[in-house]
């Protein structure tokens, strides 16, 4: 079975595709895209959205961790640990709590302490396989199960985060 964007190669070899993977925010208004997919964006006036999929964060830790540190039974006991966290001045993911997992056992307007800040997800994970830490993460990434990560508080999961397909709904 072929995926949808070889037979779309396949039907328009003419079309030329620029594939981008990046978490920057672009505008679809000023043609930055022709089509994007991203998470769905609540007021989006000239942009059509079409449901593509929903995505659920949780927390993730190896079993080296696990058994050098032990495992939080509860999200209080979470500032007794080390978390990794995506942090960057240019992330943009609309409608999702980027700092959900500094808010989760601590009182409003405190934040747990990060211990291993990176710019990606890949680094993340890659920071949590190597036993340093606990990290929020999508459970269906291919690279959360591909690096043996355990899912702990399994209860505890971030607000789901719609993805759509989207494009501008103005011609150019």
């Amino acid at each position: 079975m072929q995926t949808p964007l070889i037979q779309f190669r396949e039907q328009h070899p003419e079309v030329r595709l620029d594939l981008v993977g990046d978490d920057l925010h672009l505008d679809l208004v000023r043609y930055d895209a022709d089509i994007v997919i991203r998470p769905a964006i609540d007021e989006a006036p000239g942009i059509t959205q079409v449901p593509l999929f929903m995505l659920v964060k949780k927390l993730f830790a190896s079993q080296s961790y696990i058994d050098r540190y032990s495992e939080p039974k509860a999200v209080e006991e979470l500032k007794h640990h080390k978390l990794i966290a995506v942090q960057s001045k240019d992330l943009v993911v609309p409608n999702a709590d980027i700092f959900w997992v500094r808010r989760l056992g601590m009182p409003l307007g405190k934040l747990n302490n990060v211990s291993y800040p990176t710019n990606t997800m890949e680094c993340a994970i890659e920071y949590a396989k190597q036993g340093l830490g606990i990290v929020a993460s999508f459970m269906l990434m291919k690279v959360v199960s591909e690096a043996g990560l355990v899912n702990i508080l399994p209860e505890v999961c971030a607000q789901p985060i719609d993805y759509v397909i989207a494009h501008s709904t103005e011609s150019g």
